[in-house]
């Protein structure tokens, strides 16, 4: 019987050999080819002592392997199998290594796995350390890869000058880096790392690094991400964007409290000497640049304060909505069409907004929190907007779908089922839920 089984094995492993010849050959004449490239001959003595090792100590892993076995009660069913599998194997590799180009083939799959993993650990290994999330390093004009290497090993911004150099080598730039003044945030990986110091961009717009601010973000959320990539206050940024100066450009003095819905969601490179108040102006003056001088946007508000403040508020809404943009204009129309007949919104971001521990799954106490936000109890727009929208969210606003749907409910998969009466909202309500 064990002999059945052992040729069942066999037979089945051998099959699988043989289909995979044809790609396997082939892999081997490519390695072949790169193995004797003379800079890659290190490589020649590290698969020639692998091929010997693994000729020598196969055989004993396996019998210390089927001896371990022998020796452990375990059920018999899994007592046979393993021998099976064990002599099966066994006996294949070593009917395997009796030919040359078969060993090659073995030690050319291993070696491949074993370059892959140290290619990717070399660039995408991140850095930590101890301390600050930002560090500070100056690169004088002049300096060697060495001389780079050494100096970041010293600030403790890499782990080790020699990977550091090796994927700097591999990647092409070794005499690509700019001299200049940067600040390394914690966590960067080499080919990251690579590419802030080869980038002019870095030094041109300043050196601290890129950061990008998501469509729908608020200001709060903004604060938190620049203290934790840049270690800015939250507290200043907030206070920042209270800026009465900046409020008064856009004509809404006295209208808003602070720049929510007016910091332009986009990716930013931060400058060297930026703060608090440099990151608030940085922001709006963006939104100035693709916003409020639109000429689409323009012709829509002629001007008109008012106007631009309630499409950033309703955009602000369609934005927190959905994360499709192409229901952008439907649920713009929606609104629109609530505000015509004097419905209220009912719009559930504007809930999210007021509660100081959101966003979370809302309760039935939420509906009831007395706030002008509260598009529950309070018809029209809530008074400001409730987060940073992006442009396509404002361009649906100004050209809503045309329909007479007047209720949405999120799916399974995201997206929504529009309705136009409320017995239809409920039943839609009823199939996705299964109430």
């Amino acid at each position: 019987m064990n002999q059945r089984f052992l040729k069942i094995i066999r037979e089945v492993l051998s099959s699988l050999f043989y289909k995979l010849k044809h790609f396997l050959s082939l892999l081997t004449i490519k390695l072949s080819a790169l193995i004797s490239h003379t800079s890659f001959k290190f490589f020649k003595t590290f698969f020639y002592n692998l091929k010997e090792g693994i000729k020598i100590n196969f055989k004993k892993i396996l019998d210390r392997i089927q001896t371990f076995i022998q020796r452990v009660k375990i059920d018999s069913l899994k007592f046979y199998l393993s021998n099976y599998f064990l002599f099966a194997f066994s006996d294949f590799y070593f009917s395997i290594i009796r030919k040359k180009k078969n060993i090659f083939i073995l030690i050319s799959l291993i070696s491949i796995f074993l370059i892959w993993s140290g290619y990717y650990s070399l660039l995408y290994s991140r850095y930590s350390w101890e301390g600050p999330k930002l560090k500070k390093i100056t690169l004088q004009p002049g300096l060697t890869l060495d001389n780079i290497s050494e100096l970041l090993a010293e600030k403790e911004i890499i782990p080790s000058s020699m990977r550091f150099k090796l994927a700097i080598k591999i990647l092409g730039k070794e005499n690509q880096i700019y001299a200049g003044t940067y600040f390394i945030r914690k966590g960067l990986n080499n080919l990251e790392l690579s590419v802030i110091l080869t980038s002019p961009d870095y030094l041109t717009l300043g050196g601290k690094g890129k950061i990008t601010i998501p469509e729908g973000f608020r200001i709060k959320q903004i604060a938190s991400l620049l203290e934790k990539d840049f270690n800015m206050s939250q507290e200043k940024f907030i206070k920042e964007t209270e800026n009465d100066s900046l409020i008064k450009i856009i004509g809404l003095n006295g209208k808003i409290k602070n720049l929510e819905g007016f910091l332009y969601p986009d990716t930013y490179i931060v400058p060297l000497d930026a703060d608090e108040k440099k990151i608030v102006q940085i922001l709006f003056d963006n939104f100035l640049s693709q916003i409020y001088l639109n000429p689409e946007i323009q012709q829509y508000t002629s001007d008109n304060p008012k106007k631009l403040l309630d499409l950033i508020i309703l955009a602000s809404i369609v934005q927190a909505e959905t994360a499709i943009p192409e229901e952008y204009p439907i649920i713009a129309g929606v609104y629109i069409n609530r505000l015509k007949k004097n419905i209220k919104l009912q719009a559930d971001p504007t809930i999210q907004y007021i509660l100081p521990d959101g966003p979370r799954r809302l309760l039935n106490k939420d509906y009831k929190i007395e706030s002008p936000y509260n598009t529950y109890i309070h018809n029209g727009l809530p008074p400001g907007p409730i987060n940073n929208p992006g442009l396509q969210a404002i361009r649906s606003c100004i050209k809503p779908a045309e329909h007479d749907y007047f209720f949405f409910v999120a799916k399974k998969d995201k997206t929504h089922k529009f309705s136009k009466t409320y017995e239809e909202h409920l039943q839609a309500i009823n199939e996705i839920r299964g109430n």
